[in-house]
C-alpha cells in the first residue's frame, strides 16, 4: 500500500521536523521516494535523489566517510538507473555498492547489505544482465542465507534461465523464511504458485 507507506513516512518526518539532514529524515525521506519508484512517480525519486547528493557533497560524505545517507542515495540511483537504461552509469553504482559493502549494516539493521544487494540484483536483472544479477543475489544470500527476498529473485532468474532445480531449492527457502509474514504478500503467493509448477 504505497500511499499509505508516503503518508506514514510524511507523519514521521513531522516528527522530526526541523532536522532535515537526521539520519531518521533522511531514512523515511528515502522510503518515500522506493514508494514514489513502485507507483512510477520518477521525478519525485528523482527530487530526493538531488537532494540526498547535495547533501552528501556539502557534508563530504563518501565511501570512507561514510554516512547512512550515502546508502540511500546509492539505492535509489541504482534504481532509477535501472528505470532510465543507463547501463554504464549503473555499473558505476553497483561498483560503488561494492566499495562500501562492508558498511552496510548487520543482520539487525534495516535496509543492510542483503537488502542493497537485492536491489542491485533486480536493477541488474531489469536491464538484461542477467549474470550480474545472479552474482548479486548471491552476493546478499551469502552475507544473509536467511534473507527471502533475495531467495524469491534469484529463483525467478534461475528459473527463467531453466535450472528447475535451483529455482525450486530458492523458492523452497523463501517461502521457508516467510512461515510467519503475512500470507497476502505478493512475493509469497507468486512463490507458492512457481513451486506448484515445479
Amino acid at each position: 500500500d504505497f500511499a499509505a507507506a508516503r503518508r506514514a513516512c510524511d507523519q514521521g518526518l513531522t516528527l522530526v521536523a526541523g532536522s532535515e539532514y537526521d539520519d531518521r529524515a533522511i531514512e523515511l525521506t528515502w522510503l518515500k521516494a522506493m514508494a514514489d519508484l513502485e507507483t512510477n512517480n520518477l521525478d519525485a525519486a528523482r527530487a530526493v535523489l538531488a537532494k540526498l547528493d547535495k547533501a552528501i557533497a556539502t557534508k563530504g560524505i563518501n565511501e570512507t566517510n561514510y554516512k547512512p545517507m550515502y546508502k540511500f542515495a546509492l539505492l535509489l540511483r541504482l534504481r532509477l538507473y535501472a528505470e532510465d537504461r543507463k547501463s554504464e552509469e549503473l555499473d558505476k553504482a553497483v561498483s560503488d555498492l561494492n566499495w562500501v559493502k562492508d558498511k552496510l549494516g548487520y543482520w539487525a539493521t534495516p535496509y543492510d547489505r542483503a537488502f542493497s544487494f537485492d536491489v542491485a540484483g533486480t536493477a541488474l536483472e531489469k536491464i538484461g544482465r542477467a549474470s550480474q544479477a545472479e552474482e548479486a543475489y548471491r552476493g546478499a544470500l551469502s552475507y544473509n542465507p536467511h534473507f527471502p527476498l533475495a531467495h524469491f529473485h534469484l529463483a525467478s532468474l534461475l528459473l527463467n534461465k531453466g535450472d528447475r532445480a535451483g529455482s525450486r531449492e530458492h523458492l523452497q527457502a523463501s517461502v521457508a523464511e516467510w512461515k510467519d509474514a503475512d500470507a497476502s504478500m505478493v512475493e509469497i503467493a507468486a512463490a507458492q504458485q512457481l513451486l506448484k509448477k515445479l
